[in-house]
């Protein structure tokens, strides 16, 4: 006797059996399908809309305002920066040498960006299954978290046998 599941699978995504069409009519069926769920809206002329960033100064804005909104949406984001900035006023005070602060710098915008991916990918899993449960949804998500977890765990690992030398030093004076 087989048991059944209680987990239901969602829907299968229309997108599916459109990936074996050819390139352009790929591209084409993506954006009628994005159109359809409100994903891609087209500005209308003269509403002041426009695509993109049209200076560097307004994409450094963009970019810092991503990253305003991860800090204030995502609490593992907040903690991970918490700790960078640790790193470095920890960093500050013991007066790392110049190779570790290259490694220190390295690491810690590596466990950033790692929680950057990670809620990134999070937040499209989200738009695309539009609340549904999918259990590769759901894989995806994890497996994003566990990349982001690999990076924290070795990033911060680096930086406390970066610190632990100096420390033991202090510690021991």
């Amino acid at each position: 006797m087989v048991a059944e599941s209680h987990t239901t699978m969602a829907e299968p995504c229309p997108m599916n059996d459109e990936a074996k069409r050819p390139k352009e009519k790929r591209r084409t069926f993506i954006r009628r399908y994005l159109r359809q769920y409100g994903m891609l809206k087209r500005p209308a002329p003269g509403d002041g809309l426009k695509y993109g960033a049209q200076s560097l100064a307004e994409s450094i804005g963009y970019a810092l305002e991503g990253l305003w909104f991860a800090l204030k949406s995502e609490r593992n984001m907040r903690i991970d920066f918490y700790m960078v900035i640790g790193a470095y006023a920890l960093a500050f005070l013991v007066g790392l040498g110049y190779q570790d602060w290259i490694l220190l710098v390295i690491m810690m915008t590596l466990v950033v960006f790692s929680e950057l991916a990670n809620t990134t990918v999070e937040w499209l899993v989200d738009l695309i299954t539009d609340g549904r449960f999918d259990l590769r949804a759901k894989r995806i998500k994890d497996m994003s978290a566990a990349a982001c977890l690999v990076v924290a765990l070795g990033g911060y690992g680096v930086a406390f046998l970066i610190f632990w030398p100096y420390l033991r030093r202090l510690w021991l004076a």
